[in-house]
């Protein structure tokens, strides 16, 4: 969790795009293309050679030079391809937050802005770009200039040493002089390939080692198939933070949710309502305390299994690739056109959630279940209610539901469909719901307020609306 909010999405896209590229092609590339150039240089400096004997003696000399030229040339490319590559993910970054906030952009008439920001960091990656062009010229110029000084040195030889020499042997080795600064050239570049490459797994050897995996230490028991059966949630005395060395994001939580019972969490950006979810995901480790769901402390239990016993409806609707029926329930069947995978939940029970939320009719008129999600075209609300039927295709597997701010998406009135439904589908399961809008926890059984990482009220919705100066009533009143 903390490599996502300490890494731009740039540098992230960048690492598994261009560098994965570079890896995957570039790299047999150039090692191949070294090796064609080097047998190339070898076979045409042999011909050159027997062109006039004498010109062996000039090998070494040739090569010294060759050799400060393209230690020069490779300080400065090197350092510029590597420049060429991490400029870009500024670029990257711009663009997916311009992509993520369209809708804002747009609202606000902030086009001109950013396209401008666009335009600056465009020029920015491309500045490495054109400086090695030319300097890519320089050593083409060089190398020419090299090139044509054999060749002086090879006719004069064949003139001042005429029998020691013939006429065909001159003209092969003047015709592998033309190509011998092409190929001194490409196997330069082919070489500053390859060490850009190597820099590109350097940087993906570095991703893997600071980025650590999910500790398998202490996880070595998994609960009850039916877990968790009741649905109790406790938090004890819990602190946490992103990472071993981040500053304290959640301090000395209390909280105890009875099976069954209906919890609403609120409370200002950066309050910490999401971390106390995630902690319930294990997505951020606990500092202190223990979390615990049926008496069970999620701490002792794998990520895995603590995520799949949880039923849960995401902020933004996440929407797969694949048919209706794949999106509804993708661990329960195959996705095949032909329906005859091996299949928990049939087709009644996944046409029944649609129908529950009301996206039965739209679907059935696309062509129904196997129709690809992507042909359907649902809005922004009409995904989140397919979510919510995704939910409720698993609500006898877990008596534990969250919601994360479900409603920030969608109109009043999808807003307040979705809660019917769930009071109705969900009414023996523990919901805890994270939303801004206020309206949509009114009718919890009690609404947790949160501040700085702390708890700082909690009770009955309608009274802690009686409270005059209470944390509740002064977030209603700003909203209403």
């Amino acid at each position: 969790m903390s490599f996502f909010t300490n890494t731009d999405s740039g540098i992230i896209l960048n690492r598994f795009s261009q560098d994965m590229n570079i890896i995957d092609s570039h790299v047999p590339t150039a090692i191949g293309g070294i090796f064609h150039s080097i047998a190339s240089i070898m076979w045409d400096t042999a011909l050159v050679c027997y062109g006039s004997y004498y010109m062996a003696a000039c090998i070494p000399v040739l090569a010294a030079v060759v050799y400060c030229v393209q230690l020069f040339y490779l300080r400065t490319s090197r350092q510029l391809r590597l420049l060429d590559l991490e400029l870009r993910s500024p670029l990257f970054t711009h663009f997916n937050e311009m992509k993520d906030g369209l809708a804002t952009i747009r609202a606000f008439g902030w086009q001109e802005s950013f396209y401008q920001k666009f335009i600056q960091a465009l020029d920015a990656s491309q500045r490495p770009y054109y400086l090695l062009y030319m300097i890519q010229q320089w050593l083409g110029l060089c190398l020419s200039l090299l090139v044509a000084a054999v060749a002086i040195i090879l006719v004069a030889f064949a003139t001042q040493f005429r029998s020691q020499t013939s006429d065909s042997a001159i003209g092969i080795a003047l015709v592998n002089v033309i190509g011998l600064s092409t190929t001194l050239a490409n196997l330069i570049r082919q070489w500053t390939n390859l060490e850009t490459s190597i820099g590109s797994i350097a940087r993906l050897k570095q991703l893997e080692a600071s980025v650590k995996p999910e500790s398998s230490t202490g996880q070595a028991d998994e609960p009850p198939t039916d877990w968790p059966s009741a649905g109790a949630v406790t938090y004890e005395n819990v602190s946490a933070a992103y990472d071993e060395t981040a500053a304290i994001v959640l301090h000395n939580v209390n909280l105890s949710i009875s099976p069954g019972e209906k919890i609403g969490v609120c409370g200002r950006t950066g309050s910490g309502k999401s971390t106390l979810i995630s902690l319930l995901f294990r997505i951020i480790p606990v500092r202190s305390g223990a979390v615990k769901i049926d008496g069970q402390d999620i701490a002792t239990i794998s990520h895995d299994s603590v995520r799949g016993a949880i039923i849960a409806i995401p902020q933004s609707p996440y929407i797969l690739s694949g048919s209706v029926r794949f999106n509804l329930a993708p661990d329960a069947a195959s996705d095949d056109s032909s329906g005859t995978g091996h299949a928990m939940i049939t087709d009644d029970e996944v046409i029944t959630s649609l129908k529950t939320v009301g996206l039965w009719p739209i679907i059935e008129r696309h062509g129904g279940l196997r129709v690809p999600i992507a042909d359907v075209g649902l809005s922004q609300g009409q995904k989140q209610l397919l979510c919510l039927a995704r939910a409720i295709l698993r609500k006898d597997t877990s008596r534990l539901l969250v919601l994360d701010e479900i409603s920030s998406s969608v109109d009043r009135h999808t807003d307040e469909l979705m809660q019917s439904i769930i009071a109705t589908e969900f009414e023996k399961h523990t919901v805890i719901s994270v939303a801004h809008r206020l309206s949509s926890l009114k009718g919890c059984d009690r609404v947790i307020v949160m501040d700085e990482g702390r708890i700082v009220e909690q009770g009955v919705p309608d009274a802690l609306l009686q409270k005059e100066d209470g944390w509740w009533k002064r977030l209603w009143d700003a909203q209403v």
